[in-house]
């Protein structure tokens, strides 16, 4: 299937690769943002001015074996939050200062 981009705003088929650009996310990730993406590779969230994840932001992703979060607002992590996400094997995190809440 190739990869999708996920950057900004729009959707836009290159050379058979589906581009979506940073959903307009308005600094907090939902489940509801990812769902109908869930055969997505490698995701791309870099400097999307996002803070804030659900614990369930990435529960449809489970195809998903790269995450780009670089450069956004995050300071913490809520505990499980990449649990659905078994394929995942590359995260970058790099520009941000985290925390991980465990409950």
């Amino acid at each position: 299937m190739g990869f999708t981009l996920l950057m900004a705003i729009g959707s836009h088929i290159l050379h058979g690769r589906a581009q979506i650009r940073c959903p307009n996310l308005q600094g907090h990730v939902t489940a509801d943002d990812f769902c109908k993406l869930e055969n997505v590779a490698q995701v791309y969230l870099r400097t999307c001015q996002i803070s804030t994840l659900d614990r369930d932001a990435f529960q449809c992703l489970e195809n998903t074996h790269y995450l780009d979060l670089h450069g956004n607002e995050i300071i913490s992590l809520p505990e499980g939050v990449f649990k659905d996400m078994p394929n995942l094997g590359i995260l970058c995190l790099e520009g941000m200062v985290i925390t991980v809440s465990i409950d």
